[in-house]
């Protein structure tokens, strides 16, 4: 990557994901003696699937499974939290992505904040305050917020619009303060990152950085001209209005066969029962204008 201009005032985003566990795990067999001792002792408990763990394990079950009981000061944390501090970039997916951006933009972490990511799950908050630990000892501020981890395509229009408040609107406020935002797509899950992304870059990020697995190495993603197509909306929140959802019949009297068509290939609309609904999501786009 080439690097431009000196980054003054910046934001920031990473998705948190749980390769700081999978990675901790692996360190405890080839040679990270504090580590084995860890996984060695939370044998019984399954550590090493910790980082796999499913939306209905208990040990997952935010705010109350095993894992959210791994604060400060207790042996897994402060284990984490010194592999965080002996690993550094290689230590997760989260540092190597903000380690990337950093050199390539020439970041100052004194004038730069870092947005954590994870969703409420268990595994993916540890992670989250391990590295806000980390990262407060050299950054000028770290916030986490909390996502709703997605689990079924409901869940998954939950999570486009807390992407929509909680995210991209404060994308779009720090653009408006002449702050450069950046975006670490390496960690997280892939569905919710690209969704991220996209949406980030609708609010005006200024570059999206992912670590490539082949070659270990940060590369600046192309970031299009892409703009929301503001009359497309507007012509669909005109046929719904207030409802969520309106007869069919009058959909198809109001909108076109084609219009239809790309409205649900987009994931926009959906049907159900004789009715044609409109994703909740959609609504929140006009905002970020």
């Amino acid at each position: 990557m080439v690097c431009v201009v000196v980054c003054v005032s910046c934001l920031v985003i990473s998705p948190v994901g749980t390769s700081l566990l999978a990675n901790f795990v692996s360190a405890s067999r080839s040679g990270c003696s504090y580590c084995a001792e860890v996984v060695e002792v939370f044998k019984d408990r399954g550590v090493e699937e910790w980082a796999r763990l499913g939306l209905d394990d208990d040990r997952n079950r935010f705010p109350d499974g095993l894992l959210c009981s791994f604060v400060k000061g207790t042996p897994v944390f402060d284990a984490l939290l010194r592999f965080v501090r002996d690993y550094g970039s290689r230590s997760c997916a989260e540092l190597s992505g903000l380690s990337a951006i950093v050199s390539s933009y020439l970041l100052d972490p004194r004038e730069t904040t870092v947005l954590l990511l994870p969703t409420r799950t268990c595994n993916s908050m540890l992670c989250a305050r391990v590295l806000e630990e980390f990262l407060r000892e050299s950054y000028r501020g770290v916030e986490v917020v909390p996502l709703r981890m997605v689990g079924s395509e409901d869940d998954f229009e939950e999570f486009a619009i807390e992407v929509l408040d909680r995210v991209v609107k404060r994308v779009v406020d720090e653009r408006r303060r002449g702050v450069r935002v950046f975006v670490n797509a390496s960690p997280g899950f892939k569905a919710e990152v690209s969704f991220l992304v996209l949406a980030s870059i609708l609010g005006g990020a200024s570059a999206v950085v992912y670590i490539h697995e082949a070659f270990r190495k940060g590369v600046s993603l192309p970031i299009p001209p892409i703009a929301i197509d503001r009359e497309y909306v507007s012509k669909l929140l005109g046929v719904f209005g207030d409802r969520q959802c309106i007869d069919k019949g009058e959909a198809t009297a109001a909108l076109s066969d084609e219009e239809l068509a790309v409205a649900r290939d987009r994931g926009v609309i959906y049907e159900r029962k004789g009715l044609v609904c409109l994703r909740k999501w959609v609504r929140k786009l006009l905002e970020l204008g």
